[in-house]
Parts: structure tokens; C-alpha cells; sequence
């Protein structure tokens, strides 16, 4: 409990702080309170939009035996899944950067700077629904 209460002051001071240089620099481009940052983030959450661009992610492709197209297979039902149900036109996801080949073969383009994840390079990738 105690651990909590001190990590609820510690919010509470830096929100305070926060909240008066927000009124100091008076310009919310440059510093928007913390008010309208949450205000903002549930105007935008309300809309479709957020859901589809935070909901739609294709999670980690394991297969055990490689080299048989089952990664390929999983890849394009998990594409259709998420156009089909979430109506998705972007997919976002983060690669390992090894099989980077097989997920630009499905129309994925790096989207970013390698970067490490557990010590593993891994890379930003997108993808976008082909236009009609």
C-alpha cells in the first residue's frame, strides 16, 4: 500500500508540475495541459479509426518446422482476418529483421529504424490494402 501511495504522490506531483508550465508557457501547441491531452485521447478513441489502427496487429509467427510455407499460410489468413473483421487498410508490425523477405513478400515495406528487442534486431514494417 505504501508502495502505491508513494507512486500515486509521485503522479500527482509531476501532473501538478506539468499542469503549471502548461499555464506558464500558455501555448498549447507547444505544451498542451494534461487535461487536453486526455480530452484529445478520448475524442480520438471514440472514433473508428483508433480502434482499427491499435486493434489490428499480426502477433508472432512461430512455426516449428521451417521452410514449408507454413508461415506464409498463417501471414495471409491473418491479413484476411483483419480486413474481413476490422475492415483494416494498415497493418503495423515489428519483425524480426531476419525474415524480413517473407513479410515484404506479402506487401509489408520497413516503416522505421532497425531497433533491438530482447537483443534480437527487429524491424518497423507496414502494410497497406492494395487500392481497387
Amino acid at each position: 500500500m505504501k508502495r502505491f501511495a508513494r507512486g500515486a504522490l509521485t503522479l500527482a506531483f509531476w501532473l501538478t508540475v506539468w499542469a503549471a508550465l502548461a499555464l506558464l508557457v500558455h501555448r498549447e501547441l507547444l505544451l498542451p495541459a494534461p487535461w487536453a491531452v486526455v480530452r484529445r485521447l478520448c475524442e480520438f478513441a471514440a472514433t473508428g479509426t483508433f480502434w482499427r489502427i491499435t486493434a489490428v496487429s499480426i502477433g508472432r509467427v512461430l512455426t516449428t518446422e521451417r521452410r514449408r510455407g507454413y508461415g506464409h499460410k498463417i501471414l495471409d489468413a491473418g491479413i484476411a482476418a483483419a480486413r474481413e473483421k476490422y475492415g483494416a487498410e494498415t497493418i503495423r508490425i515489428e519483425a524480426q529483421t531476419y525474415a524480413r523477405k517473407l513479410y515484404e513478400d506479402h506487401g509489408f515495406r520497413q516503416d522505421g529504424e532497425e531497433f533491438l528487442e530482447d537483443d534480437i534486431p527487429h524491424i518497423p514494417m507496414i502494410w497497406h490494402a492494395p487500392k481497387d
